[in-house]
């Protein structure tokens, strides 16, 4: 296929005999060719057509080449820009690369050179294409990479991820402790058209309030005692970006008042400042609470919770999500060997049963957690039951207890038993050797064996 096929090009040149000949060379290239006479000519045409590439000339009898090489810099599919120019000085040639040209070329230009110019030129913009186009492949990859799940719940949420993330709509993130808000908030980010720009997540309930609105607003010089610099808040450092406003819940009723005036005019106002500064974020909040119970309490402003509420997301507990577990598993046992540099040759079945069966009530950070603890101290290459018995709850009785049994180490059980049984007895030892059948000698060595594993009760140490 003919590089230059369907390409637009539009030319930038006072003198009529240069627009012709190019005309007539470019169409016989196979490009689509739009000729402009003057600048305020060729600012009109870019501002009703898309181009491929500009060819202009430096000097024009209205607007500076340079003004057009400004202006095309500053649309949204910006044209490559390739300057012509008489006066083949370096100060002119340096001077147009410099704010963005692709290259010059000299007049008067044999043909020749400007059709390698414009290959070169055609097939470094396809390079870009390409890699812009792999780049947001890896972009997209990344924004949900890290969020494991296949269960029906993952992928409602997943799929509204995928919809609300090129918009710039106000998102609500709610969930459990634990269950990956801020993964959520990442990969909405990254799967937006800010991602190269700054993703800030200020905590809203690691900071006294007083301190909170000189994080998220910034302050002037001498705003209050101590502030002897300026600083920018959250907000300006998020500006073309996203914020995520973590744990939103805890903002005091009067920094919920000024987020409001934020969200409305698009606009903050740094302490001590009599100016407004206007700011372009995505905004994003998260919290573990009822915000709407928080409202009927009037413990949140109504108006606030509607402004933050346009795009509400939910993430499951991941007891409701069970067949997600194991995955997830697997997903932190390959990432924590990578960050701990260690080996995991095997994970027992038990292991799978015992976290399919227990209730995380810590949800995903609990289980990264627990699977980061057992490969840390790990020293045979294997994960086992042994090391996730402490998820086993004690206290469970009839069928359900039964069932927990049929996965449990029997050293576990037997552990069960006799601290239970000791209990009942109200730490008699003698009573309770007696009620298990073995001896007192037997009981004595199990309950050494606990205090030195760490396994035995402070209330059953003496």
């Amino acid at each position: 296929m003919n590089l230059f096929e369907d390409k637009k090009i539009l030319v930038v040149d006072d003198e009529p005999l240069i627009n012709s000949l190019l005309d007539e060379t470019l169409s016989n290239m196979a490009f689509e060719v739009t000729l402009a006479t003057n600048g305020m000519e060729a600012l009109e045409n870019l501002q009703k057509n898309e181009f491929d590439l500009v060819i202009s000339d430096v000097r024009l009898p209205d607007i500076n080449g340079m003004e057009i090489l400004n202006k095309v810099g500053k649309l949204q599919n910006s044209p490559g820009v390739i300057m012509m120019t008489a006066f083949a000085t370096v100060k002119d040639a340096v001077n147009a690369i410099r704010k963005g040209a692709y290259d010059y070329i000299t007049k008067p230009f044999d043909l020749d050179d400007l059709e390698l110019l414009l290959n070169k030129y055609f097939k470094f913009h396809e390079l870009q294409i390409e890699n812009t186009f792999l780049r947001r492949q890896l972009d997209e990859k990344q924004g949900l990479d890290d969020m494991v799940g296949k269960s029906p719940a993952m992928q409602k949420v997943f799929d509204r991820i995928r919809l609300v993330a090129p918009t710039d709509s106000t998102v609500l993130i709610m969930g459990e402790s634990g269950t990956g808000k801020e993964l959520v908030a990442r990969a909405i980010h990254n799967l937006s058209g800010r991602r190269d720009n700054r993703f800030i997540a200020p905590n809203c309930a690691a900071l006294p309030n007083e301190l909170m609105e000189t994080e998220l607003f910034g302050h002037e010089k001498g705003a209050f005692t101590g502030a002897q610099t300026s600083k920018d808040g959250k907000f300006m450092l998020a500006n073309k970006g996203s914020i995520l406003l973590d744990e939103i819940s805890e903002m005091s009723l009067h920094l919920q008042a000024k987020l409001l005036r934020v969200l409305q005019e698009r606009e903050i106002e740094p302490i001590g400042s009599t100016k407004t500064i206007p700011i372009d974020v995505r905004v994003m909040a998260s919290t573990n609470c009822d915000l709407q119970k928080l409202v009927d309490e009037s413990r949140f402003r109504e108006d606030l919770f509607y402004r933050l509420n346009v795009v509400p997301i939910i993430i499951p507990p991941l007891r409701e999500r069970r067949e997600d577990v194991p995955l997830l598993l697997e997903h932190f046992v390959a990432l924590k060997t990578k960050t701990l540099k260690r080996t995991i040759r095997s994970i027992s079945p038990e292991v799978y049963k015992i976290f399919e069966q227990y209730d995380w009530p810590g949800n995903v950070r609990q289980l990264g957690n627990e699977v980061e603890r057992a490969i840390a101290i790990n020293d045979n290459n294997e994960l086992t039951a042994e090391q996730f018995s402490h998820l086993i709850p004690r206290k469970t009785s009839g069928d359900d207890f039964i069932k927990r049994m049929a996965i449990m180490p029997l050293a576990e059980i037997e552990k069960i038993a006799i601290l239970e049984t000791l209990k009942a007895q109200n730490g008699n030892r003698s009573q309770a050797a007696r009620s298990l059948d073995i001896s007192v000698r037997t009981l004595r060595n199990k309950l050494k064996e606990y205090r030195e594993s760490g396994d035995l009760p402070d209330d059953l140490a003496n």
